[in-house]
């Protein structure tokens, strides 16, 4: 991370969303506390959601194929340090008719944009299910971003 912090229009929690942006970490708070969670990959999932903790009637699953959005491509800006240019990664290409513009803060490494840039590209070419549901009081254990596993309800099969 590699800024000044100058902005007084910014909050702590935005500030903190920048910082975390910036490293692959996603902030929450939890007991009056606020604590970070580095995004990798894991194993094992946190907790299993099946018809005993799904609330009836409230399962929808969506699959879908292509790029989430219909975004094409993924143009990610950072600051260059040597003259504090704005400059853009196109992934895949300069081709792309719908990109996704993220605008870095914090950013001022050529290897780390190139991180986060293919890292949310990534996400978006690969993120191919969603599904929805309400679950049981005990999903309140969960933090932000920890994996589940989630039991397959369709076309009624349990």
């Amino acid at each position: 991370f590699c800024t000044t912090i100058d902005d007084t229009n910014l909050s702590f929690e935005e500030l903190v969303t920048n910082l975390c942006d910036a490293v692959f970490c996603t902030a929450y708070r939890q007991n009056n506390k606020l604590k970070l969670y580095f995004e990798r990959p894991t194993d094992n999932s946190v907790m299993l959601f099946n018809f005993r903790n799904i609330i009836p009637d409230s399962y929808k699953h969506d699959l879908t194929f292509g790029v989430m959005d219909d975004y094409d491509g993924l143009i990610y800006e950072y600051t260059d340090p040597a003259d504090d240019s704005r400059i853009n990664i196109y992934l895949p290409d300069k081709g792309a008719k719908n990109p996704k513009e993220v605008k870095s803060v914090g950013v001022r490494n050529k290897w780390q944009a190139h991180f986060n840039a293919y890292r949310l590209w990534n996400k978006l070419r690969f993120q191919r299910k969603s599904i929805t549901f309400d679950a049981a009081p005990e999903s309140e254990l969960l933090v932000l971003r920890d994996r589940i596993a989630v039991a397959d309800y369709r076309n009624g099969i349990h």
